[in-house]
């Protein structure tokens, strides 16, 4: 049982960071069992998926956390930009975020909206740990989905660039503008010795560059919020 949770939008995600979080060693020595609870919102009782449900059930999660009956004490979320035509963007899901957590006595001690990741202390009690949020975009951007993210990660490859090429070059582009990184992973996944278009393939088949910028940063959000020792 871990009393670590990292909410993500659904099962992609969910297979994808928990694979990932296995590679960086968040495991237990005795079972090689996962150390943090990478959860959906679906899988907490939500609704549904999606990041509207997830902002949500922080109203279920957030008020229990100082309780030490409670399955969780520690607590991030990863989230997508998403588009401003569709009423997101990064700086609009911090806000929506940084509203909710401020009504539990949280305060982003980290107001710089150029990274990805942010860290919301409680000012109202020592005894919490912080929360999380990390937000993916494209590089320098304010809108964008994790696809988007791994494009910045990925490890030099023709084959990916061959993909993206085929994608942009594509005579009937049925896919929406902002859709064209999940494309593009997809075409580049389904090229693999063996193909399969589950992003955590990416982990599985060491196809990431884990000492890259945009890699490191995040690994360091995410151990200043889930310490290993």
């Amino acid at each position: 049982m871990t009393d670590s949770m990292l909410l993500v939008e659904g099962e992609n995600d969910k297979y994808f960071f928990k694979n990932l979080l296995c590679k960086l060693g968040y495991t237990k020595e005795q079972d090689n069992a996962i150390t943090i609870n990478v959860a959906t919102p679906r899988d907490e009782n939500a609704g549904g998926n999606g990041k509207p449900n997830a902002i949500k059930k922080l109203d279920d999660i957030l008020p229990n956390l100082a309780d030490e009956n409670y399955k969780t004490s520690r607590l991030a979320m990863i989230l997508d930009a998403d588009t401003e035509t569709k009423g997101w963007g990064k700086r609009k899901t911090i806000e929506k975020v940084a509203e909710k957590l401020s009504q539990y006595g949280y305060s982003n001690t980290n107001p710089d909206v150029s990274g990805n990741g942010y860290i919301f202390e409680n000012t109202e009690s020592d005894m919490l740990h912080p929360v999380g949020l990390w937000v993916m975009t494209r590089e320098n951007h304010n809108e964008g989905c994790l696809e988007d993210w791994l494009k910045e990660i990925i490890q030099e490859d023709n084959l990916f660039l061959h993909a993206k090429d085929t994608v942009k070059n594509l005579p009937e582009k049925r896919m929406k503008t902002s859709d064209f990184s999940k494309a593009e992973m997809a075409t580049y996944l389904a090229w693999q010795k063996k193909p399969d278009l589950q992003l955590e393939s990416l982990v599985k088949d060491n196809l990431l560059d884990m000492q890259s910028p945009s890699f490191l940063a995040f690994q360091n959000w995410l151990t200043t919020l889930y310490p290993k020792n």
